[in-house]
C-alpha cells in the first residue's frame, strides 16, 4: 500500500505543498530562512521596527512568549515586569540592616518608558491588513502569493517596536521549538542578565521626594525636610520608595575573586618609581604619609565621584551618580568601563538635601579601612582591604561632599578662607595674599556651639563624612577637577576676546570681524588627530557648541599659537603664554618636581596680570571667577595628589552618558536606574572574564610578542623604487648596521600597508597621518668617513609602512615625508606653505604621537603635540632638515 500523501500550507510561502514534494519539517527549515533574509531587504522603516526594541510607547500587556514558562523561571528573591523591565527586592521593616530581602509589590515598579502614562496600557495591537506581512505574525487564509508593492505603496504602521520584538521572537520559538535553544525576548534578556550577576542590590527606603535616605536606626515616620509621609497610605512598614545600591565590599570582593583582575590590582606594589618624578597619585605626598596603610599588596586604593545630571531633555529630573575607581590599576587601563565600579544612582527628580544616600557606602568604607574582608579564591582565604584617597566631581558636587556652602558663599573656596566680593550678581573672588589655608578640624563636627557658628560663618555648613577617614587629608582630599576648572578658564578667556567683560582699553578684545576671521582659520585648519579628543570648529558661530576638551584645547594649543598673532603688546602676549604653560602642565600626566614650581609662577604671572588690568580700570573686578581662584590652588593638589590627569572626572561623564542611554523611565526613574546599574555591572564582569577574541584582519608583523606593532591595510605590493625611497632604505640600514656598505635588492616586491596599530593607536589615513618622530640620524655630514647616531625629532606625514629585512634583522618601517619648520618665540613652532617635504625611512618604534597643526596668518602652520611628559627633555628639533639627505 502506498504512503499517504499529506498536502500542508506554508505560512511563509502563502503555498499548499505535497509532502511528496518535500517534507515538512524540511520545507520550513528552509523557507524560514529564505524568509527573514527577504524581510531583511524590506524598507529601513519596516525592518527597524521589526528587530529593533526602541523608546517609543508598547504594549507589553498580551499574552507570554511561547518559551517564557518554560524556559525561563524568576529568582524568589526577583520580580520582572513584563512591561516595564523593572526588577526589584522587596523591604521589610522588620529587618532592615542594608540586607536582601523578598520581592517587593508592583507599585514599584516603573514602565521603562519616556512618554508611557497609566491610559497608555492596555493597547490592543492591530495586524496589518497587508498580507506581505500578516504571514508573519498569524495565520492568514491567503492561498496566492500577494503582488509585491514598491516602498511607496506600502503603507506605515505604527506599531510599538518592542512588541512586534517580542511577538517575532514568539514564532521563531515556534518554529525551532525542541531543535534550537529558545531566543529571549527582549525584557526576559535583561532580566536573565540581571539574575546572572552574583551579587543583588541592597533596598534602601527613601524620602518619595528624595530628600533623604531612612536608615536602620531612623523611625521617623515623616522626612525632615518636607514632611511627606515615609510609608504608603494605610501601612507602617511599607516604604512609599525605594532605591537599589551596589554595596562596595563585595563589589571589590568579585574582583578579587577573578585571577586575571587580582593581577592586575597587583600595579600599585610593583610600579617602578623614577626619583623626583611624578607619574601617578602614589608620587604624591598623601600616599607617602599613609604609605602604612598600604603594605599589602591586595590593598585597594579608590577614587570616589559624584555629578548630578539631568537625565531628560524635556522634563527638570536631576539625578546622581556615585562612581568609583581603583587606583590600584595601571593608568593605561585605570578608565577603562569593565574596570570601573558605580554603587548606584541617587534618584530624582529633586536633589538630596543631605548625605544619609552615602550611608552605606560609608558603612562599607569604615569596614574595608579597619577590618577588610575575606575572599575565597582558588589559592585560598585572602584579605583585602580599601582606603578612600579623594572625592571628585564638578564644584558643586565636590562642595556637597564637603560639607561646604560652594562658590556661592563669601567664603567660597574649599582651599583657603579667602572672602570673596558681590559683583554683577555673582560673587567673585580678587586675589589676596592674606588668606589662610582651611585647617583639617574645620571639616569635622565641632564641639561648641560657638565653633559652629564661626564655621558656618567660614562657608562650612556641614561637617563632611568623610572626614573620619584613616586617609583623609583635608581640603585637598577633594580636589578640583581638571575638566572642569579648565574648561571653564577657557570659556571665560573667549568672554574676554569677544567683548563680554568690556571693550574699552580691554588688552585682549578683538572685534567682531577678527574673531570671525580667527574662526576661519581653524575651519581651515586640519583637524586634531585621534590623541586629540578636541575638534575645534568655528569658534565664533559655534563656541556653543564647544565642549569641555574644546575648550581645554583652545587654550592648550590655539592660545599659544594663532592667537598671538593678534596682540603686538610684549605684555599681553607673555600673559596669554603664561596661561597656555599652565595649562600644558596642569594636562601632564608625568612632571618633575620641578615642573610644580614653573606650574605655581605660571598660574602666578597670569593672576598678577589680570590684577594689573583689573587696578588699571581696563577690565572689571568680576573677572576673578572662582575657577580662575581655583588655578591658584592646583600646585598644591599637583604636590599632594600627583599629576591631575590621575584624578580627572572625564570617567564620571563618560558613565553619565552611558547610563542617559540605558534609563528611558519617567514614572520611576530612579527603580529604572537602579537596575541598570545591576545591568552595566554584569556586562563588566562578563568582559573582564571573557577571553580576547582573536584578530581575524590581515595584518603584518615584524614580532610574536604581545601588543608589538601591526601592519594594517589596505594592502598592495609596492618596491622601494615605487615608494621613491631607495636612498633613504639605505640611510636607514647603515645607521642601523653601522657601515655604509649596504646593498639592497630596490625591486623587491615589499606588501606594504597604510594602516598601523602601535600601543592601542591606529596611524594613517585621511586625518591620521601627521605625526612626530624621534629618531636617530647621522650628524656627520660628510656622510664618508663614520656614523655619529644621535636622536632629532621631526614631524612629518605617514605615507607607507611595510616590513623589510637586512642581514637577518627585520623590521617595521615607514616612509614619512617630513616637514621643515622655522623656530618660534612660543611653545610652538610653524612651517610655512612652501617648505620642502623631505622623504625618509624610519622605525615604527620612533613614531612618538600624534601632531596637528592649525592655519595662521601670513602662511603660516603651527605645530603642536600633547606633552604628557613635561619633565623629559626632548632631543632637539631638526628644523631644517640639515641631516636627512
Amino acid at each position: 500500500m502506498s504512503e499517504k500523501i499529506i498536502t500542508y500550507y506554508c505560512q511563509f510561502c502563502q503555498k499548499y505543498i505535497s509532502s511528496d514534494f518535500e517534507p515538512k519539517s524540511i520545507h520550513l527549515d528552509r523557507c524560514l530562512k529564505k524568509h527573514f533574509d527577504s524581510i531583511g531587504a524590506l524598507p529601513s522603516q519596516f525592518g527597524a521596527s521589526l528587530f529593533t526594541p526602541s523608546s517609543n510607547n508598547i504594549n507589553l500587556q498580551s499574552n507570554p512568549t511561547c518559551m517564557s514558562t518554560d524556559h525561563e523561571q524568576s529568582s524568589p528573591l526577583d520580580v520582572a515586569d513584563d512591561a516595564n523591565n523593572i526588577l526589584v527586592q522587596d523591604y521589610h521593616e522588620d529587618s532592615y540592616k542594608w540586607d536582601y530581602s523578598s520581592p517587593g509589590p508592583e507599585d514599584f515598579k516603573d514602565d521603562d518608558e519616556s512618554t508611557a502614562t497609566d491610559d497608555d496600557f492596555p493597547i490592543p495591537i492591530q495586524l496589518p491588513s497587508n498580507p506581505n506581512f500578516s504571514s508573519v505574525f498569524a495565520p492568514s487564509s491567503v492561498t496566492e502569493p500577494a503582488t509585491r508593492q514598491t516602498p511607496n505603496e506600502i503603507p506605515h504602521y505604527d506599531f510599538p517596536p518592542r512588541e512586534l520584538f517580542k511577538r517575532m521572537i514568539d514564532r521563531i520559538n515556534c518554529f525551532t521549538d525542541g531543535k534550537l535553544p529558545p531566543l529571549l525576548s527582549y525584557n526576559l534578556s535583561k532580566q536573565h542578565l540581571r539574575n546572572s550577576f552574583p551579587l543583588k542590590p541592597i533596598i534602601c527606603p527613601i524620602c518619595p521626594n528624595r530628600c533623604k535616605m531612612y536608615l536602620p536606626d531612623d523611625k521617623a515616620t515623616d522626612c525632615t525636610h518636607c514632611s511627606t509621609a515615609r510609608y504608603k497610605e494605610g501601612s507602617t512598614t511599607e516604604p512609599a520608595k525605594i532605591m537599589q545600591q551596589l554595596p562596595l565590599k563585595e563589589q571589590l570582593a568579585l574582583l578579587v575573586s577573578d585571577k586575571k583582575t587580582r593581577e592586575i590590582l597587583e600595579y600599585r606594589s610593583k610600579r617602578p618609581t623614577k626619583e623626583n618624578v611624578m607619574t601617578d597619585i602614589f608620587d604624591g605626598k598623601l600616599y607617602n604619609n599613609v604609605k602604612y596603610l598600604f603594605e599589602n599588596e591586595l590593598v585597594i586604593g579608590l577614587g570616589l565621584y559624584t555629578d548630578g545630571y539631568q537625565q531628560f531633555k524635556s522634563s527638570k529630573h536631576s539625578m546622581t551618580i556615585v562612581h568609583l575607581t581603583m587606583l590600584n590599576i595601571n593608568p593605561k587601563h585605570r578608565m577603562e568601563n569593565q574596570l570601573m565600579l558605580q554603587v548606584g544612582i541617587l534618584p530624582g527628580p529633586n536633589k538630596p538635601q543631605d548625605m544619609t544616600f552615602f550611608k552605606p557606602l560609608l558603612s562599607d568604607l569604615e569596614q574595608l579601612c579597619k577590618n577588610g574582608i575575606i575572599v575565597e579564591t582558588e589559592v585560598g582565604s585572602l584579605r583585602v582591604c580599601a582606603h578612600l584617597l579623594f572625592c571628585g566631581g564638578d564644584i558643586l558636587a565636590v562642595a556637597k561632599m564637603a560639607g561646604h556652602s560652594s562658590h556661592t558663599h563669601y567664603h567660597g573656596c574649599r582651599f583657603c578662607l579667602i572672602c570673596g566680593e558681590f559683583m554683577l550678581n555673582h560673587m567673585k573672588f580678587p586675589p589676596k595674599p592674606t588668606s589662610q589655608p582651611r585647617k583639617i578640624e574645620s571639616f569635622k563636627k565641632q564641639k561648641t556651639d560657638e565653633d559652629k557658628t564661626k564655621n558656618k560663618e567660614r562657608g562650612q555648613s556641614n561637617p563632611s563624612i568623610f572626614a573620619y577617614l584613616p586617609t583623609f587629608h583635608g581640603a585637598t582630599f577633594f580636589p578640583n577637577d581638571l575638566m572642569h576648572l579648565l574648561s571653564g578658564v577657557g570659556k571665560q578667556l573667549w568672554r574676554i576676546i569677544i567683548g563680554e567683560y568690556g571693550k574699552d582699553g580691554n588688552p585682549l578684545y578683538l572685534p567682531p570681524r577678527t574673531c570671525r576671521e580667527f574662526g576661519e582659520l581653524i575651519v581651515d585648519s586640519c583637524k586634531l588627530s585621534a590623541s586629540f579628543a578636541g575638534d575645534c570648529g568655528d569658534i565664533y558661530f559655534h563656541s556653543v557648541f564647544y565642549r569641555s576638551i574644546d575648550w581645554i584645547q583652545f587654550a592648550l594649543y590655539l592660545v599659544s599659537s594663532l592667537l598671538l598673532e593678534y596682540y603686538t603688546d610684549e605684555s599681553t602676549c607673555d600673559a596669554l603664554m603664561n596661561l597656555a604653560t599652565a595649562f600644558k602642565y596642569i594636562c601632564s600626566c608625568e612632571l618633575h618636581t620641578n615642573d610644580i614650581v614653573f606650574l605655581k609662577q605660571a598660574v602666578n604671572a597670569w593672576n598678577n596680570w589680570l590684577l594689573v588690568q583689573v587696578n588699571n580700570k581696563k577690565l572689571p573686578g568680576s573677572v576673578f571667577t572662582i575657577n580662575q581662584h581655583y588655578l591658584l590652588h592646583t600646585y598644591k593638589l599637583v604636590e599632594r595628589l600627583g599629576p591631575m590627569p590621575h584624578y580627572a572626572a572625564f570617567c564620571i561623564e563618560r558613565a553619565i552618558g552611558e547610563l542617559k542611554q540605558r534609563v528611558h523611565s519617567v514614572r520611576d526613574a530612579g527603580v529604572n536606574s537602579g537596575n541598570v546599574v545591576v545591568e552595566i555591572a554584569a556586562i563588566r564582569r562578563r568582559n573582564r572574564l571573557q577571553e580576547p577574541q582573536e584578530q581575524k584582519r590581515k595584518t603584518v608583523l615584524a614580532s610574536t610578542l604581545a601588543n608589538s606593532p601591526e601592519i594594517w591595510g589596505p594592502f598592495s605590493k609596492k618596491s622601494a623604487t615605487d615608494m621613491k625611497c631607495v636612498t633613504q632604505l639605505k640611510n636607514f640600514w647603515a645607521i642601523h648596521q653601522n657601515t655604509y656598505n649596504i646593498i639592497i635588492d630596490q625591486h623587491q616586491e615589499l606588501e606594504t600597508g597604510r594602516r598601523l596599530w602601535k600601543e592601542s593607536i591606529v596611524y594613517g589615513g585621511k586625518n591620521h597621518s601627521f605625526i612626530r618622530i624621534i629618531t636617530k640620524v647621522n650628524t656627520d655630514l660628510s656622510w664618508t668617513s663614520s656614523i655619529r647616531p644621535e636622536k632629532r625629532q621631526y614631524f612629518g606625514f605617514i605615507r607607507n609602512i611595510f616590513a623589510h629585512e637586512y642581514n637577518n634583522c627585520q623590521k617595521l618601517l615607514a616612509v614619512v615625508d617630513v616637514a621643515e619648520l622655522v623656530e618660534n618665540h612660543s611653545l610652538w613652532p610653524y612651517r610655512t606653505r612652501s617648505a620642502q617635504l623631505k622623504r625618509c625611512v624610519i622605525q615604527v618604534k620612533n613614531i612618538a604621537g600624534f601632531a596637528g597643526w592649525v592655519v595662521g596668518k601670513n602662511d603660516r602652520e603651527y605645530i603642536f603635540w600633547s606633552q604628557l611628559e613635561s619633565y623629559k627633555k626632548e632631543p632637539p628639533i631638526d628644523y631644517k632638515l640639515k641631516y636627512l639627505l
